[in-house]
């Protein structure tokens, strides 16, 4: 009788197993099924300029085209009143890495190095303010003409646009490369 018993549980702990099996087998057939059924096609994926850094050959690409590109780009990017987008531009030697910055607006900045969405001291000088694209494109020119002028060996020209709302500032220093 112990041995029926036993050989009962056995059988429906068995067929307990074997039916769990299937119904898990049958929910990963149907997962791959409407995993093929998903379409792509219909999903809009939003690459913007807050994502990616750039790295120009000016030997390949002039200065200008790039301030053009870089500023057109800052200024198709929507922004609300709480948040700001840079572009800093990197110039070594015939190198320029343009990357990105996106943060929260600083309500009170101290100077040219806050203003620049720097830290106090990291020696940034604010060349303009601008109101219109014209004028960001011009003042980086600018910045980039003037801060060439005092570059010396083992040292880079680092330039920020920085857009927000309601204007863009213009800030450029030389830094150790």
């Amino acid at each position: 009788m112990k041995n029926i018993l036993s050989l009962a549980v056995l059988l429906f702990s068995l067929a307990f197993f074997v039916s769990c099996q299937k119904e898990e087998e049958d929910s990963i057939n149907n997962q791959d099924e409407s995993l093929e059924n998903f379409n792509l096609d219909n999903i809009e994926f939003e690459f913007t300029a807050r994502m990616f850094q750039t790295t120009y050959n000016l030997t390949q690409i002039d200065l200008s085209t790039i301030i053009e590109t870089t500023v057109n780009d800052l200024y198709s990017e929507e922004l609300n009143e709480h948040e700001f987008l840079a572009i800093n531009f990197l110039i070594k030697g015939e190198l320029v890495t343009i990357t990105p910055i996106t943060g929260p607006v600083n309500p009170t900045p101290h100077g040219d190095d806050e203003d620049c969405r720097g830290q106090s001291g990291d020696g940034w000088e604010l060349f303009d303010t601008c109101y219109t694209e014209n004028c960001a494109k011009q003042a980086t020119a600018t910045a980039a003409s003037e801060l060439a002028e005092s570059l010396e060996n083992g040292k880079c020209i680092d330039i920020r646009i920085k857009r927000n709302r309601a204007n863009v500032k213009v800030c450029g220093r030389l830094i150790d490369c």
